[in-house]
């Protein structure tokens, strides 16, 4: 409504006004002032609505990340809004937690992100937390092929190939070329279950 209003405001003072004074010299001022005003107050309300939009839209600002927070249960772990436009910049708006995740495995993604550990190299945490991320999402959604072999290379969030349990040389080799790597079974395992 608002848009309408400004833009057959707009040019009524142009197309219409500005040929009136001309026309009628100096009589037509007042009303040609009148309507110009109103146009200038219209488009200003206007530009500041879309501006506005575009801001909670794209912009991670103060109210909109104190929601996505609040949402993915950022509030209870991270204290700092620092840390969370941090997160929000590598998940996006869009971003959900896997069901499965609970608190601890939501931390961990979180601590790759925001507080990788010092021993890292450059980039290492953010491509930890990408294939955490994506072998959960591969697990759920049963992409992983078991027929192609028992485990399985995911690098930048992508399958990049199968292959069959490696010693523990070929994965420290495997993980010096290729920082943050997942090299993972096909098929979930169960957790170990130790009784005293």
């Amino acid at each position: 409504m608002q848009e309408s209003l400004f833009l057959s405001f707009t040019w009524y003072t142009y197309a219409i006004m500005l040929p009136t004074i001309a026309f009628f010299g100096w009589l037509a001022l007042p009303f040609a002032l009148f309507a110009s005003i109103i146009a200038f107050m219209l488009g200003t309300i206007y530009l500041v609505k879309v501006h506005s939009n575009k801001r909670l839209s794209n912009n991670p600002e103060e109210p909109y990340l104190k929601s996505y927070a609040k949402r993915l249960g950022l509030d209870k772990l991270i204290k700092s809004e620092e840390d969370i436009e941090k997160f929000y910049k590598f998940t996006g708006p869009d971003f959900d937690w896997p069901p499965e995740f609970d608190i601890h495995a939501r931390g961990l993604v979180i601590s790759y992100i925001i507080h990788p550990d010092h021993w890292f190299v450059e980039g290492e945490g953010e491509e930890l937390a990408t294939n955490t991320l994506a072998y959960h999402r591969l697990l759920k959604s049963n992409e992983l092929d078991s027929s192609k072999g028992s485990h399985v290379l995911i690098m930048n969030g992508q399958i990049k190939h199968y292959g069959g349990e490696i010693s523990g040389d070929e994965y420290n080799h495997l993980l010096e070329q290729h920082p943050g790597m997942f090299y993972v079974p096909v098929k979930e395992q169960p957790p170990i279950l130790i009784r005293r």
